[in-house]
């Protein structure tokens, strides 16, 4: 059995990453460079795209909705875990008129 050399960047979860993707890691990036599901790699370019302001919250709410993140609960509790849960649940609309008053001005 393969023994458990990395760490997933996205659920902390423990998997076998190759010794070809350590030893050609200046030639090509391979996902399981970062994580132990392709999921999850996805996961961490969308939340690298929105540090890097190449995507809005609304465009990566939009693109985590399209992946399987079923397992979320059993993410070790991280900031990872925590932005990708307040991301699904982000509405780009204020709420009530407290919230509008901030976003548009009376004339």
């Amino acid at each position: 059995m393969a023994y458990l050399n990395a760490t997933c960047e996205i659920c902390g979860k423990k998997y076998h990453r190759c010794d070809t993707c350590d030893k050609y890691h200046d030639k090509f990036v391979s996902w399981k460079m970062y994580a132990d599901c392709e999921d999850h790699f996805h996961v961490f370019t969308i939340l690298r795209n929105l540090f890097l302001n190449y995507l809005s919250k609304s465009e990566a709410k939009q693109a985590l909705q399209k992946l399987d993140l079923s397992d979320i609960d059993s993410w070790e509790d991280n900031e990872n875990k925590k932005l990708v849960k307040e991301l699904l649940s982000y509405n780009n609309r204020p709420t009530n008129n407290t919230n509008r008053q901030k976003y548009y001005k009376k004339k």
